[in-house]
């Protein structure tokens, strides 16, 4: 015969209580009301109407447990709430219900809780951000044992607070609390505590642990205290400072057998007890700065010790990063540039490795700190290699953003002219480590054989162009250039001759590249397309410059630089010339700088340049004409200027003559 009735429905939990616990959490609390409860369920919805039943909105079974956290909202936003109790056929009770609102984005978060009260030496990590593993140790001895180190994973906790109660020199009752902070966390080979203690035995010994969530990474303790307690004290309390979005913990041993419960409003972690003692522990949210008095109560008090510690929550987290891209300069340095989020970013962290994936986070891989600026040159790499980088903002209390990844290959090895067989420029046998191409930088010294491109075999290149000797560049038969991706740099015995051939500044991607020079370049081509910029580190003189169709780019004339132009010159879309105040543009006397869709932007000089007198004449001068359908920008900070129509007509020592 089978009893088929069904089971009792379960009783309605007590008081749900809700706590906000940052711009993401929202954490809840509630006493079990017996009878059949085997389960609880929390579901939840956004605004002000909480889901009818617990079968409806986001619902989670929290098991057995009477406290909750969710996690995942959105910041400034209107939550409701319905826990319910459910019986062994999953019958639920009517629930309770709350209401609270996220904070907003950006404010300081609260402590708050990413795991349960576990006991033993084992743990499996609990999720979350700015983590601190809390581990209490209770010890009754004939001895006064220290526990002298404990390890999660093989990294090491720090003593935070410990309390001893002793009744004569045979008995002692000890209890100690430890702290592991996030990036230790994060460094854990596995879930494994190991504890060690100096002396004593090891059958009265307890352990119990805990995972809090958003805690001051640098200054974490903000107060601590201890208590002691002869026989009968009952219940015991120890007072501690607390702070405003903070988390006091607390952990009390007593010398007899029995149970724990807490008292003020604290939650009871647990209650362990065996072999004539007990290890309780518990924690309190704070929502105020206060004092704040951990109260146990004990079945059996005996004599007694506590021990609290409160936690400082974690500043605001710091905005995340944009933009970052990253590029090869040569075979062992990548340039990384990135935009900052601002708000409570005090700077960044680096941190990459060999391979096609980034570190997951900051704290791996080989790590930089490049406090707050935005870009980093990151050297001493292997050529040919693939790097994979994440950069993360951080605040000043150590939080670090999840940050921006990035994959870059560094060039290949460099490569310079030998000259050994004859002077073609293409002939591997002259190079000591193979003919350049535009991601292999070259240097060409002064040495026997001069290199010669004549255009038979195409146009040369290279990255980063380093010229030291003459070389010839003839386009007569085939127009043919010598093109620099990178930097470029003529100096020594350089010299450039042939007709119609090009020394070429080009690029491959949005990059800053210099140009210097110690002779006139005879033919002088632009040709960026990748919206970087070009700047000359020396003055540069050219006897003839092209702007080739499709480019994009802003040359910048610098304070101190001359730019010596004795040709036409025509600035097409999507190309600007700014002259910086202290730097000077010289337009060849007879020749026409226009404005053909282009920008020319000037807080320098332009100029004439008349061989009789350079740089003024009282004889009319033509300079330049704007036309077409760009911009002109001519800012004026010294000196004088006259604009006849569109048209900069002559510039004299006494001033403005037209």
């Amino acid at each position: 015969m089978t009893n088929d009735s069904p089971a009792a429905a379960p009783n309605e939990i007590i008081g749900l209580g809700l706590t906000v616990v940052s711009d993401s959490q929202i954490s809840l609390n509630w006493t079990n009301g017996g009878g059949s409860t085997d389960s609880y369920v929390v579901t939840y919805l956004a605004g002000a109407v909480a889901p009818a039943t617990c079968s409806l909105g986001t619902a989670v079974n929290v098991g057995t447990s009477t406290a909750y956290q969710v996690n995942g909202l959105s910041s400034g936003t209107l939550y409701s709430f319905r826990v319910c109790s459910s019986n062994a056929n999953f019958d639920y009770s009517t629930g309770l219900t709350s209401s609270g609102t996220t904070g907003a984005a950006g404010v300081n978060p609260t402590v708050g809780l990413a795991g349960t009260w576990q006991t033993g030496l084992t743990r499996t990590m609990d999720a979350g951000s700015n983590r601190m593993l809390i581990f209490v140790a209770s010890s009754e001895d004939t001895v006064d044992a220290d526990l002298t180190s404990v390890t999660y994973g093989g990294q090491s906790l720090t003593h935070a607070k410990s309390a001893l109660k002793s009744f004569s020199t045979t008995d002692f009752n000890k209890v100690e609390i430890w702290y592991l902070k996030e990036t230790d966390i994060l460094a854990a080979t596995d879930s494994t505590f190991v504890v060690t203690w100096d002396q004593g035995v090891q059958n009265s010994r307890y352990y119990s642990h805990n995972v809090f969530s958003d805690v001051d990474q640098l200054n974490p303790l903000f107060a601590d205290g201890a208590g002691t307690f002869s026989d009968g004290i009952d219940p015991i309390g120890v007072n501690i400072s607390g702070s405003l979005g903070g988390a006091s913990i607390s952990g009390a041993t007593t010398a007899n057998d029995g149970t724990y419960t807490i008292n003020n409003g604290w939650t009871l972690g647990n209650s362990q007890n065996g072999n004539s003692s007990t290890l309780g522990t518990g924690h309190l949210l704070s929502a105020a700065t206060q004092t704040e008095t951990s109260s146990f109560n004990h079945t059996g008090a005996g004599r007694s010790a506590s021990a609290v510690i409160h936690l400082s929550p974690a500043e605001a987290a710091a905005n995340d990063l944009s933009g970052l891209v990253g590029l090869a300069l040569n075979s062992s340095t990548i340039k990384l540039d990135w935009t900052s989020g601002g708000g409570t970013t005090s700077g960044f962290r680096v941190a990459y490795q060999s391979g096609a994936s980034a570190p997951g986070n900051c704290i791996s891989g080989t790590q930089i700190n490049v406090a707050n600026v935005i870009t980093k040159q990151v050297s001493g790499l292997t050529a040919s290699t693939q790097y994979s980088f994440r950069v993360c903002a951080y605040s000043a209390s150590g939080e670090y953003t999840t940050g921006q990844t990035v994959t870059v290959t560094t060039s290949p090895p460099a490569t310079n002219w030998t000259g050994t067989v004859d002077t073609d420029w293409f002939t591997a046998g002259n190079w000591d480590n193979g003919v350049p191409s535009s991601t292999v930088d070259c240097t060409i010294p002064n040495v026997a054989n001069d290199p010669v491109i004549d255009g038979t075999t195409g146009n040369a290149a290279c990255k980063n162009l380093t010229i030291q000797a003459p070389i010839t560049i003839d386009g007569s038969v085939t127009p043919v250039e010598l093109a620099g991706y990178g930097q470029i740099v003529l100096e020594g015995a350089a010299a450039l001759s042939g007709t119609a051939g090009s020394l070429t500044v080009r690029d491959s991607s949005t990059i800053s590249q210099t140009l210097s020079s110690n002779i006139t370049i005879p033919l002088l081509k632009l040709a960026k397309t990748s919206t970087g910029t070009l700047s000359f580190s020396t003055d540069i003189a050219t006897s003839d410059i092209e702007i080739e169709g499709g480019s994009n780019f802003t040359l910048n004339i610098n304070s101190g630089i001359d730019f010596d132009i004795s040709d036409d010159l025509s600035l097409p879309s999507n190309v600007k010339f700014e002259v910086k105040q202290g730097g000077v543009l010289n337009i060849g006397s007879g020749n026409t700088l226009t404005v053909a869709g282009g920008t020319l932007k000037t807080s320098g000089v332009i100029e004439t340049s008349l061989s009789t007198n350079p740089g003024y004449s009282t004889a009319q001068a033509h300079i330049g004409t704007v036309s077409g359908a760009g911009s002109f920008t001519f800012q004026a900070n010294s000196g004088t200027v006259d604009l006849t129509g569109v048209n900069i007509d002559r510039l004299d020592k006494e001033g403005v003559q037209i």
